[in-house]
């Protein structure tokens, strides 16, 4: 892979680049993907769903529809939260990790609903999509393959 790559943060990132902290050539127009950003694995991730459930089982525990309230809830939970500046969940945010795109952005609300579909085809193929993460030398499960994003640290980043 090509360490120079253009995209929507060239001019950005080049203003903000202090060459005394690397060995980059930098020239205008550039910017440099960050060897070793931060990828979070299959346990811390499981531990952000599993504060998510707790804070979402709180908020529903005394609806008379407890199923329903849950599911519509959950859904507006894990789609609109990760297209904020939080960058992802309530139990990501406590964790210190974020949901990034390819190019280390903030994801938008499209993506975020595919993210959160691919999630139940990563479940329905007996969970193989979720214990991808464990295996994949990028942390990625199958839902982060389809919808095309990243689970980072939050100090991480895709770009310099």
């Amino acid at each position: 892979m090509n360490r120079y790559e253009t995209g929507k943060k060239a001019s950005k990132m080049y203003n903000n680049m202090d060459s005394s902290n690397n060995n980059y050539d930098y020239q205008p127009g550039m910017i440099y993907r960050n060897p070793n950003p931060e990828f979070v694995g299959f346990w811390i991730r499981l531990l952000a769903v599993l504060i998510d459930c707790v804070i979402l089982e709180i908020l529903t525990w005394f609806s008379p529809f407890n199923w329903v309230a849950e599911w519509i809830l959950g859904f507006i939970y894990f789609t609109l939260l990760p297209c904020t500046a939080w960058q992802g969940t309530v139990g990501k945010l406590i964790l210190g990790v974020k949901i990034v795109d390819e190019e280390g952005e903030k994801i938008s609300y499209l993506r975020s609903i595919g993210r959160y579909l691919a999630v139940y085809v990563s479940a329905i193929i007996l969970c193989i999509g979720f214990i991808m993460i464990a295996f994949n030398e990028k942390k990625r499960g199958l839902h982060d393959l389809i919808a095309g994003t990243y689970v980072i640290k939050k100090e991480s980043k895709l770009y310099e």
